[in-house]
């Protein structure tokens, strides 16, 4: 399957965001089934990082995440 990563994800233009700098922007998803989407559904986990994470190397980025708490994220 070819896939074009490139129009998956978008830094958020907008420069009234908090949090960390590395924000999405999320298209809005008007039917249910591209709400479901992989690309569409991580956005808002991503977007609610805390600035705790650190963003600058992958080795420090997976270290960071050990101390988030996910669990809110999924409570519904």
């Amino acid at each position: 399957m070819d896939i074009n990563i490139d129009g998956l994800f978008t830094l958020n233009p907008s420069t009234h965001r908090g949090g960390h700098p590395y924000k999405l922007y999320k298209a809005r998803c008007a039917k249910t089934v591209r709400q479901n989407v992989f690309a569409c559904r991580i956005i808002n986990l991503w977007n609610s990082l805390p600035t705790t994470v650190c963003f600058n190397y992958l080795a420090n980025f997976k270290y960071s995440l050990k101390n988030v708490d996910f669990h809110i994220c999924f409570e519904v």
